[in-house]
């Protein structure tokens, strides 16, 4: 994939991902534009072009964290006055996004599955404590919890199409369905 293909594919996944993360648009295009020219100069270096996407959104991150460091400013903070659009700082990670998401999603899962992942995963308590103190075989809790993840990672993937960093990190999301309560971007 040359330059102009990639700047054809990601130029507007990358502008929102930044805009994301700044207090305003022209702080954004001056990213983007920083972001582009560090994709052109180590493209060469690329060895597998399956990890292109994850690649480039790792070098807009970095350009977001070097322009906040150029500039000697701060990221805006919770509450802060921002142009719209831009609800995030650098340090913000898309984790508790997701995380946030999750959580609104667990109401739609079945009550016995929702409160085996809602006590298990959430609240960190031992599956073999929570078998103790809901009067369930060890087993039962384990396909509670099991299923009640999977039939959120259903809902999760019904709402919007999320990509990871190889670290498991999420560096965006896509809304599929725009009805779904929990996703609050498009």
């Amino acid at each position: 994939m040359d330059i102009a293909e990639i700047w054809d594919a990601y130029r507007k996944p990358l502008e929102a991902y930044i805009r994301r993360r700044t207090r305003n648009r022209c702080d954004a295009e001056d990213i983007l534009q920083d972001a582009f020219l560090k994709i052109c100069a180590g493209l060469d270096r690329l060895r597998d072009e399956r990890c292109l996407r994850s690649w480039i959104f790792r070098i807009a991150r970095s350009a977001v964290i070097d322009y906040y460091r150029k500039e000697k400013t701060r990221p805006p903070t919770a509450g802060e006055r921002m142009e719209p659009g831009a609800a995030y700082g650098e340090d913000a990670n898309l984790n508790r996004e997701m995380a946030a998401c999750l959580l609104s999603l667990t109401r739609m899962l079945p009550e016995k599955y929702r409160e085996a992942v809602v006590r298990a995963d959430l609240e960190g308590l031992p599956q073999i404590e929570l078998c103790r103190k809901s009067g369930i075989s060890f087993s039962g809790v384990k396909s509670r919890v099991q299923r009640g993840r999977r039939r959120l990672k259903e809902l999760l993937a019904d709402c919007c199409d999320v990509e990871l960093d190889g670290y498991g990190n999420v560096i965006d999301y896509r809304v599929k369905n725009p009805a779904c309560a929990c996703v609050s971007r498009s």
